[in-house]
Parts: structure tokens; C-alpha cells; sequence
């Protein structure tokens, strides 16, 4: 089951922003946490997530370069890349890697960031990314 800080807005503008977070990656969700501002949607797991990111609309989908098999994580990134509207996708890795971020890029992901991880980081990517998503949707 997903887990939802903060109530859901209301708006028709405001859109929450939903994650993967795999277990293996589960220390970042405090930083995370405090950058999303109270609208984050975090999954645990592929299925949740594709099961959730049909619930509701999301501005920003982030999801992990690591810890996913290639099938699986070209699978989430169609079924992300057809949710409509369509949201802008953040990637995280571990690792500063071109071959990474140049494909994430190639395939219309918005950007990737790399550890460390903290809140800073996850806050300016966030937000540029929602504004990229809100310029979209309002052409």
C-alpha cells in the first residue's frame, strides 16, 4: 500500500508527486519527505506504483536508475510515459553516469539526479520539474 504525506490537494493545478522507492533505497524518504511539501505518493514497489499512477493525476513521477532489472524498469517507464496527463520523470541513481542520464533524456525523462540525496537536491529538481510539467500542460 503507498504511502501519502499530507493531504491530497484539491486544486485542479495542484498535483502530487508520486515515487519508487525500493527498499534498498528507503534512507533517502526523509529527505524526500521535506522536499516534496506535503504531496508525495511513495510506492514501494513497480506494480504499486503503475497500480497507483492510475489514481490520480501527478505532476512529477520519480523513479530509481537502480535496483530495477532493464525489462522492468523500461516496462514502468512506458506505463509512466502514457499516464495522462503526462507527468514530468525525475530518475535518481546512485552513480553519476552519462550512458544513464543521456538515455533517461533521449526517452523524454526531464532530468536525473545523483546522490548524496538530500533535500536541497530533491527540492530544486522537484520543482523544476513541476514547472517544466505545468509549462506542458498550459501549451
Amino acid at each position: 500500500m503507498p504511502i501519502t504525506w499530507g493531504e491530497r490537494m484539491t486544486s485542479e493545478k495542484t498535483f502530487c508527486i508520486l515515487a519508487l522507492v525500493p527498499p534498498s533505497l528507503r534512507s533517502i524518504l526523509d529527505e524526500l519527505k521535506k522536499a516534496a511539501h506535503m504531496r508525495l505518493v511513495v510506492c514501494f514497489s513497480v506494480e504499486e506504483l503503475v497500480r497507483v499512477s492510475k489514481q490520480s493525476r501527478y505532476a512529477v513521477v520519480l523513479l530509481p536508475a537502480d535496483d530495477l532489472a532493464s525489462h522492468e524498469w523500461w516496462s514502468l517507464w512506458g506505463a509512466v510515459s502514457l499516464l495522462d496527463p503526462r507527468p514530468s520523470i525525475l530518475v535518481y541513481s546512485l552513480k553519476s553516469d552519462f550512458r544513464i542520464w543521456a538515455g533517461v533524456l533521449a526517452a523524454g525523462g526531464f532530468d536525473v539526479i545523483t546522490a548524496p540525496f538530500t533535500q536541497e537536491k530533491f527540492s530544486h529538481a522537484l520543482h523544476s520539474a513541476e514547472d517544466d510539467f505545468h509549462r506542458k500542460a498550459t501549451s
